[in-house]
């Protein structure tokens, strides 16, 4: 992992709760959120997005990188 001191956490948000990884990267501290949660078991139109937008907020967050994947639409 390009990341140090790890963990995982959960925090209660006023829209319910998130699970987050927190660690270090070159002294910085660094949270990730995965949008679809832990185990990717959560649909799109489900993501709890203020949950995440708040809970990012109340840990200090103050700039956000965002990544996509894109699957496949072949049938193999």
């Amino acid at each position: 992992s390009i990341f140090e001191n790890i963990h995982e956490e959960s925090l209660m948000t006023p829209y319910g709760e998130i699970d987050y990884v927190q660690g270090t990267y070159h002294g910085k501290t660094v949270i990730f959120v995965a949008r679809h949660g832990k185990d990717h078991t959560i649909p799109p139109h489900k993501i709890n997005y203020r949950a995440n937008i708040w809970g990012l907020k109340k840990l200090g967050v103050t700039f956000i990188i965002s990544t996509t994947a894109v699957g496949s639409l072949n049938e193999n």
